[in-house]
């Protein structure tokens, strides 16, 4: 398939799509026809055609392609189990790979859980093209029922979500092992570790400030056997959480898809999973990879760095001091404009943002 006459389509966040159209735009790749709705950008599937090539930062439009079609080109095009169902994937690591997911209760929400504090989490990233919240954590009954009041105000059901253990701790107790990964081609994946510095939101968070770190148990080794229980080929987030209390690494869940992280990549190992997704990487490439197989790169956003810029400059020097290499995403003239164009940082939200006017 000559790759580069076809044309690329992302179905993304923001983010996302501003770093993948800045890693195809290296290649001499470019997307085609993306439009911003809902806070998500994403060609219509009506221009998409037999062989053209479809990037994913999002689960909900993964889901859509995923198992049935293979006109065009992307990856994973299949998956043995639905792991967007984080209880079924749970169960699958504990009884297929023999892997330790966080402690969970599959029982519904309706019932009380036995112990507190509890995390009332979402069973699904999405939910009928809704963005799920991430959770709630309860510290007794009276929280409880008002949790369950909030869900019900929101047009929400209590079968979308489970209790699980809240780990308590630091936010650089999560890690995540990301990059590309090729069950049937070994000689293809790269894989580094990723810790959570920084991020938004209180106990429940979302990074804003992420850093390459060595791998600090078994990870990396943990995560080759889980992909490759899953016949897995794509690019892929595997996420872990470090519980002090139980000293264990557990596995809170894999995300089959690029993710906001992956300008580290682009900027810093040739480009490398681009390259494996669209099929070109040559074992050039991968010589070239033998010098830089592990890097101190900080990721920041950012948006995080614009609106609370004390807040994370701090956080920026404590991590300086180990001799970093530091990106941005986006750069910050296309971060300024946005904001600018918001004019209002409370008002200013990620449905307004097309990649036209990247």
């Amino acid at each position: 398939m000559i790759l580069h006459k076809k044309k690329c389509h992302v179905f993304a966040r923001y983010m996302g799509s501003w770093s993948l159209q800045k890693g195809l735009k290296k290649l001499g790749y470019a997307l085609h026809n993306a439009t911003g709705k809902n806070g998500l950008i994403g060609a219509n599937p009506a221009n998409i055609e037999k062989n053209d090539v479809l990037f994913f930062t999002q689960e909900s439009f993964l889901k859509k392609y995923q198992n049935c079609s293979t006109e065009y080109h992307f990856y994973p095009k299949i998956l043995d189990i639905p792991i967007d169902d984080k209880v079924i994937f749970a169960n699958w690591l504990e009884t297929t790979v023999s892997e330790q997911p966080v402690p969970f209760l599959a029982q519904s929400i309706e019932t009380n859980p036995p112990y507190f504090p509890i995390y009332v989490k979402s069973k699904h990233s999405w939910v009928d093209d809704i963005e799920m919240p991430k959770g709630y954590i309860s510290n007794n009954q009276e929280e409880l029922n008002n949790i369950r009041h909030q869900i019900k105000q929101i047009g929400l059901k209590n079968e979308y979500f489970f209790f699980q253990k809240l780990v308590e701790g630091d936010i650089n107790n999560t890690y995540s092992t990301c990059g590309f990964y090729d069950c049937e081609q070994s000689e293809r994946n790269l894989i580094i570790v990723q810790q959570k510095c920084s991020g938004t939101g209180q106990k429940i968070t979302t990074s804003t400030i992420t850093q390459t770190v060595r791998d600090p148990e078994t990870l990396i080794k943990r995560t080759e056997n889980i992909l490759n229980r899953l016949h897995f080929k794509g690019p892929f987030e595997l996420e872990f959480i470090y519980d002090s209390s139980a000293q264990t690494y557990f596995v809170l869940e894999l995300n089959p898809r690029f993710w906001m992280q992956h300008g580290v990549f682009i900027d810093f190992y040739d480009n490398y999973i681009i390259k494996c997704y669209l099929d070109i990487d040559t074992n050039s490439d991968r010589k070239k990879l033998e010098h830089i197989l592990w890097l101190h790169v900080i990721w920041v956003d950012t948006f995080a760095l614009l609106i609370h810029p004390i807040r994370t400059l701090k956080k920026l020097y404590t991590l300086k001091k180990q001799h970093s290499e530091i990106i941005f995403y986006p750069n910050f003239f296309t971060a300024i404009r946005k904001i600018v164009k918001c004019w209002n940082l409370h008002t200013c939200t990620k449905s307004e943002y097309s990649i036209e006017t990247l």
